[in-house]
């Protein structure tokens, strides 16, 4: 069997044509980047607060649509009861994507 050599290099030190590809961690910005980087941050936490608010309005109209079926009543129109698990579950969604919203528009913007 053959003994492994610890000692070879995972990638040559210069790959062919002498430049080496960009590497596969976070993207460096330069000044004039951090402005303009700001702008689709924005815009995701944005449109993850819009979406943690369609989810919650899916919870309440879920909730309204049990008690309305425990008083014997018909749900309104178009909602129905989710399971409790799945409102459960849908509630941990929204505090973790508020959590995530919270660590996005607190994510330096600094030159690395």
């Amino acid at each position: 069997m053959a003994k492994p050599d610890h000692k070879a290099l995972a990638r040559p030190p210069n790959p062919l044509g002498g430049t080496s590809p960009p590497s596969l961690g976070r993207p460096r910005r330069s000044s004039d980047s951090v402005g303009k980087s700001r702008l689709p941050v924005a815009q995701r936490v944005t449109a993850i607060r819009a979406a943690m608010n369609d989810i919650a309005t899916l919870v309440i109209e879920s909730t309204e649509a049990r008690d309305a079926v425990a008083r014997g009543d018909a749900p309104r129109s178009g909602c129905w009861p989710l399971p409790q698990v799945c409102a459960q579950n849908l509630v941990a969604t929204i505090r973790f994507l508020d959590h995530y919203t919270e660590l996005l528009s607190h994510e330096p913007m600094t030159e690395t």
